[in-house]
């Protein structure tokens, strides 16, 4: 998350993270797809429609700064 975050984020103070329920989107009949990243050697998440509000578990605040700095919330540490 703080490496995407870094990347695509960049003087974002007021971004969201959301815990997402990936069944519930399967309900909603939202597409999902996981593309691997090479250079990061890792699989990500992409959704292709909005996500329904029944969808997110939780969120957190993650803010981020000019610098693409961002801190994990506690919970998530």
């Amino acid at each position: 998350m703080l490496e995407t975050a870094r990347r695509h984020y960049r003087n974002s103070p007021e971004a969201v993270l959301l815990e997402i329920d990936e069944a519930a989107l399967t309900v909603a009949q939202v597409r999902v797809e996981r593309e691997w990243a090479a250079g990061r050697q890792a699989y990500f998440p992409h959704i292709f429609a909005p996500i329904p509000v029944s969808a997110v578990v939780r969120s957190w605040p993650f803010p981020v700064d000019e610098l693409g700095q961002a801190t994990l919330p506690a919970a998530l540490q």
